[in-house]
């Protein structure tokens, strides 16, 4: 009977079916989540910046016992607080102990009031879905942050209510293994860059091809951006290090903080929101790391400043993949889908 529960619900998952659980406490407007690699979890935080604080609110975790599925890794919320998980794969047996498997690409959405959704992306083109982001209302991209084999592309997935109503090819390279993580401008265009490329590509909203690059000196992992600043923040490869960039690709600053302030790498780069020059990055530490997660709050005036740290009390370190502000309330539940 166990065996035949678990084909059932296996099954339903892949038709992309809506569940409806029973939702924990909303996520916070303001607060920021992050994503747990190693414990299968998004962690919300509450940051008091001032008093250099930070204390854990509360913890959704999926409890998947010897199966691996490692979600959640990219995620991120539309402006509505609708959140958007992505799924790596699955393995071939309950007992195949494999960290981050490849083979399923779907995306699950959440809705405010705790709806989930699952939505499956065509196989030949995508095998499990790493790179998550959202700039408007019932619509978020979607890549893999480890090279396939090309042509690369990123995906727009468009929602009305629970169903998918359009999916757009962005491709990244045609003949390049290449992922980064998609940026919008308040303009419209929309950028991409190449973890192992010295460009980022630009595209309109149809998708398809890009319709410019910028040059870089280096290649990005992701960008970040806010409509007064006249600069990007770029994650350099390799996720140790942050440029700041003007808009035509000039290198204007760089900061390297895996060797100034033993960050060991950060997956993600975001700013503050408020209304100043500081960003985010948070500490992707491995699991059995003797050092605990932290925050780290930079200010792109002063990068030569040092930075607020703030220490997350974890129970043990957790690989923290990324990390975005609650646009809106949310409620995400616990569920286990084995």
């Amino acid at each position: 009977m166990k065996t035949i529960l678990k084909v059932t619900v296996f099954s339903l998952f892949l038709l992309g079916v809506v569940i409806q659980t029973s939702p924990a406490d909303p996520f916070t407007p303001g607060n920021l989540v992050l994503s747990d690699a190693t414990n299968d979890r998004l962690i919300e935080v509450r940051l008091d910046v001032d008093a250099e604080t930070v204390e854990v609110v509360q913890i959704v975790t999926w409890p998947l016992g010897d199966m691996k599925r490692r979600r959640p890794l990219g995620f991120d919320f539309d402006p509505l607080g609708n959140c958007y998980v992505g799924v790596t794969g699955v393995p071939q047996s309950a007992t195949e102990l494999v960290q981050y498997p490849d083979g399923i690409a779907q995306i699950i959405r959440i809705t405010p009031d705790g709806s989930q959704s699952f939505h499956p992306l065509p196989p030949e083109d995508i095998d499990k879905i790493t790179l998550v982001s959202s700039f408007n209302p019932n619509e978020v991209f979607v890549m893999r942050n480890t090279p396939m084999t090309p042509p690369t592309y990123h995906f727009r997935i468009r929602f009305d209510g629970d169903q998918m109503a359009d999916v757009t090819k962005f491709e990244v390279s045609p003949n390049t293994a290449s992922y980064g993580e998609v940026l919008i401008l308040d303009d419209g265009r929309i950028l991409i860059p190449l973890q192992n490329q010295n460009y980022i590509n630009i595209y309109n909203e149809n998708g398809g091809k890009p319709i410019g690059t910028i040059p870089t000196q280096k290649g990005y992992v992701s960008l970040a951006y806010q409509p007064d600043k006249d600069y990007m923040l770029a994650l350099v490869n390799g996720q140790k290090n942050v440029d700041k960039i003007d808009f035509e690709g000039n290198l204007l600053e760089t900061l390297e903080f895996g060797a100034l302030d033993g960050v060991v790498e950060s997956w993600n780069v975001i700013f503050l929101g408020d209304e100043t020059d500081r960003f985010v990055l948070a500490e992707k530490t491995q699991a059995g790391s003797p050092f605990p997660n932290s925050i780290f709050i930079y200010d792109a005036s002063d990068f030569g400043g040092y930075p607020i740290i703030m220490t997350m009390d974890l129970a043990e370190p957790s690989s923290l993949f990324d990390f975005h502000f609650v646009p809106e309330p949310v409620a995400v539940d616990s569920w286990d889908l084995y």
